[in-house]
C-alpha cells in the first residue's frame, strides 16, 4: 500500500501543479485552445483515476470511509460517467453540471482536509474517537498529502477546467 501511496500522492502533486499552471496561462490563446480540445477527456481520466483510487482505498486496502468522504463520494462518483457520455455526445454543457458537482465536492473536501489539519477541532459528522474518524487522517504522504487533500485537487482540477470551457463556449 505505500507504494500506492506515494504514486498517488505524487500524480495528485503532479494534477495541483498543472492546475495552478493552467490558471497562471490562462491568458494564452494556444492553452485555451488546448484545454477546449481535450478538456472532457483530461476530466474524464482524473475522475476515473479519483474513483478508482477511493474504491481501492475501501476494497483492497479495507480503509473504512468516513461520513465526509462518503459524501465526496456522491459528488465523484457520477462525474467519470457524466464526462463520458458528453464525449460520447460531444456535449460541452456537461460542464454546467459537473461544475456544481465539483464545487460541493470542493467545499467538503476542503473543509476534511482543514479539519485534518487541526483547524476546526472535532467534525459535525463524525462520531469523536470512531474508527471512522473524519478529523484523523487515515494516508499521509509527504506529511500534507491526505485522502481529502487528493480529492480536493481533483475537485479543483475539474472546476478550473470547467472555468476555460463554460468561458469559451
Amino acid at each position: 500500500m505505500e507504494i500506492f501511496n506515494t504514486i498517488t500522492a505524487l500524480g495528485v502533486l503532479l494534477l495541483f501543479a498543472l492546475t495552478v499552471f493552467a490558471l497562471l496561462k490562462r491568458k494564452d490563446e494556444t492553452y485555451k485552445d488546448l484545454l477546449r480540445e481535450y478538456g472532457l477527456n483530461i476530466a474524464f481520466i482524473i475522475t476515473l483515476l479519483t474513483t478508482f483510487g477511493s474504491i481501492s482505498y475501501s476494497s483492497l486496502w479495507e480503509l473504512p470511509p468516513c461520513p465526509l468522504c462518503w459524501y465526496q463520494r456522491i459528488f465523484m462518483f457520477p462525474l467519470p460517467i457524466l464526462f463520458l457520455v458528453a464525449i460520447y455526445k460531444k456535449d460541452a454543457y456537461v460542464w454546467v453540471y459537473t461544475r456544481a458537482l465539483a464545487f460541493v465536492g470542493i467545499l467538503i473536501s476542503a473543509y476534511q482536509a482543514l479539519l485534518q489539519t487541526g483547524l476546526f477541532g472535532q467534525s459535525l459528522f463524525c462520531e469523536p474517537g470512531s474508527i471512522e474518524s473524519c478529523s484523523i487522517p487515515e494516508i499521509q504522504v509527504f506529511g500534507f498529502v491526505t485522502i481529502p487533500f487528493m480529492a480536493l485537487v481533483s475537485f479543483l482540477s475539474v472546476f478550473v477546467l470547467s472555468h476555460f470551457s463554460i468561458k469559451n463556449n
